[in-house]
């Protein structure tokens, strides 16, 4: 299915207008500011790509951890890079923290509840990098009185981008690998009864 692939562009998207906007603004934006954007975008980042990689690996969850993980902090180390060692680790941190969240996630709960918590983590994660950018776009406009917005700085359509990913994510159906009907099922004790009398009958 197309649908994990798209949720995963628009992180990957969001991302990168994460990025590119500190990467540019960092003189205007303080220190502490930049840590808290590691943290908070590693972090949600490996939440959210947690539970699609967990969702393509079913019967591996070693795997679907260990890239979660490595997701997350790569997203969480090149968000702080550009702020220093601290932002850094800010990011590292919470992006590992992250990716193991989200594929233990998916682990834990039934199949049948697969699609509606990729979506809900989803919506939640693209809220997070919203309050993100609006913390940052903050303190640019605190740092300077002569800035001039520019495309990447604008709110109004950084929100608008994230209303577009609401709808896109609400429309594109989802599926795991396994459904209920693929997992084993449990014998029922009269099964198991009577397995147990053929084999001592043998």
């Amino acid at each position: 299915m197309i649908g994990p692939w798209i949720v995963l562009g628009i992180y990957v998207f969001l991302m990168l207008w994460i990025v590119t906007f500190i990467i540019i603004q960092r003189d205007r934006i303080s220190r502490m500011a930049s840590m808290m954007a590691a943290m908070s975008l590693g972090m949600s980042i490996g939440l959210g790509v947690g539970t699609i990689v967990a969702n393509w690996f079913p019967d591996n969850f070693f795997l679907a951890t260990m890239i979660s993980m490595f997701i997350g902090a790569f997203v969480g180390v090149i968000t702080g890079i550009s702020s220093g060692l601290m932002a850094v680790m800010e990011g590292l941190l919470a992006g590992i923290m992250g990716g193991m969240m989200g594929a233990m996630l998916m682990v834990m709960i039934p199949s049948s509840y697969i699609e509606p918590t990729i979506k809900m983590i989803s919506i939640l994660c693209y809220s997070i990098v919203f309050l993100i950018f609006l913390m940052l776009r903050g303190e640019i406009d605190s740092s300077s009185s002569h800035f001039k917005a520019s495309v990447l700085t604008k709110p109004s359509l950084f929100f608008g981008v994230i209303v577009i990913c609401f709808l896109v994510i609400y429309q594109t159906p989802i599926s795991s690998k396994e459904n209920v009907s693929d997992r084993p099922q449990p014998l029922d004790s009269n099964h198991q009864h009577h397995m147990t009398g053929e084999i001592q009958n043998r």
